[in-house]
């Protein structure tokens, strides 16, 4: 699930300078994130400074838009991302990231598409957690569960539930819940399941993610676009892979046909000679088989001069 925004912006979408409307509702140190939960201190006293943070109120500090405030620029004007298909009745996967820790708390809200985006009709679509752990996930995919601290007492609407924060940004506070649990700039994401209410109208709705925090002023905010279906859309089967075909005899190579004689290389032709003895090569004299007058086309006959062998010439 994405949310709106992106780049360096996603990451500053906050409304500033703001305070709770009256009296802090949550006193309890098991709460608290910041300097009223270290051990000792006296929440919601006169020593308590921190009384006046959103978070102390959860739900209360106004806020300029529930899909957060970026120099002036209303987070709920920006165009939708692709949106996620959720079912009814079921419960989701929500996940935040921050880079600034200021401690507090969150909680994620619905509005319908067709109605404007406004910090109350988010506040009508509150959503439960569905239990009470919280999935640290890594980048490389390492995942976790940690103990999750949550409250629907002293927040606003009544009734709604909201998460602590329940990475600190100082040890001093209270202790890490793992090795590298602590401070700003995340490596990692904290996973929460909510409930989607089993009445809940299908149709496309807007998700807002809201962050008061407790060591500021400040309320963070974003958005993300979903859809609401009575029932997730089968999956796509797996093709039918072929038969694997029947094997079959391997068919015998026609026979090679019988190889045609080649023709013999024609002899070279011999001058008729009458050879006296052995000299030349082929042709002429060369196999004479003894000295004295004999034609080269017929060693048989004898000869005088090359006029008495042709008669009896021999092309072979």
């Amino acid at each position: 699930m994405d949310l709106r925004g992106s780049g360096h912006c996603s990451k500053c979408w906050f409304t500033n300078g703001v305070s709770i409307p009256g009296k802090p509702t949550l006193c309890d140190r098991e709460l608290l994130t910041h300097t009223m939960a270290e051990e000792g201190k006296q929440p919601c006293t006169s020593s308590d400074r921190h009384q006046d943070k959103p978070w102390r109120a959860p739900g209360t500090a106004p806020i300029s838009s529930p899909c957060g405030d970026y120099s002036g620029q209303d987070g709920t004007q920006l165009p939708p991302t692709a949106r996620t298909l959720w079912q009814r009745g079921t419960s989701v996967e929500v996940a935040e990231a921050i880079t600034a820790n200021h401690g507090g708390g969150y909680a994620y809200r619905l509005c319908p598409v067709g109605e404007p985006l406004t910090e109350s009709c988010f506040q009508s679509y509150h959503l439960a957690f569905a239990d009470n752990m919280t999935t640290v996930r890594y980048a490389d995919g390492r995942t976790l569960d940690i103990p999750a601290i949550r409250t629907a007492m002293g927040t606003f609407p009544a009734g709604s539930q909201w998460t602590r924060n329940p990475i600190p940004k100082d040890t001093a506070f209270f202790p890490a819940p793992f090795p590298g649990g602590s401070g700003g700039d995340w490596p990692f994401s904290l996973i929460d399941r909510v409930v989607l209410p089993k009445d809940l109208p299908t149709g496309d709705w807007v998700l807002s993610w809201r962050w008061d925090c407790e060591g500021t002023n400040q309320i963070w905010a974003n958005c993300a676009d979903v859809t609401i279906v009575d029932s997730m859309p089968a999956p796509s089967p797996f093709p039918t892979p072929l038969p694997a075909p029947t094997p079959t005899a391997p068919v015998p190579a026609p026979p090679m046909p019988a190889p045609v004689p080649s023709p013999p290389a024609p002899s070279p032709s011999v001058h008729p000679t009458c050879c006296w003895s052995k000299w030349g090569d082929s042709t002429t004299c060369g196999a004479c088989p003894s000295s004295g007058g004999l034609c080269n086309t017929d060693w048989s006959k004898t000869c005088n001069s090359d006029g008495d062998c042709k008669a009896s010439r021999v092309l072979v």
